[in-house]
């Protein structure tokens, strides 16, 4: 029974950190799409600075859960 719950737990922070590696992906989108809304079109977005905070925050919450499960952590030394 731990084995197969043990399965699953690993099976459900591996997704989370996929959907964090989606956030992270999103946040460079947007950034980009920033500095090119900024600079080439003089038309700065009013959203993205809010989104990439927004999106900063989930690939640290949603990795969490898999550094644990491989027995990492941060070190600040």
């Amino acid at each position: 029974m731990k084995r197969n719950l043990d399965g699953w737990v690993q099976a459900i922070s591996l997704g989370v950190a996929c959907l964090g590696v989606a956030c992270l992906i999103a946040l460079t989108l947007i950034a980009t799409y920033e500095v090119g809304a900024r600079y080439m079109w003089n038309r700065p977005t009013m959203f993205a600075d809010e989104i990439a905070s927004y999106l900063m925050v989930g690939i640290v919450f949603l990795g969490i859960p898999y550094t644990l499960s491989q027995g990492a952590h941060i070190r600040i030394d």
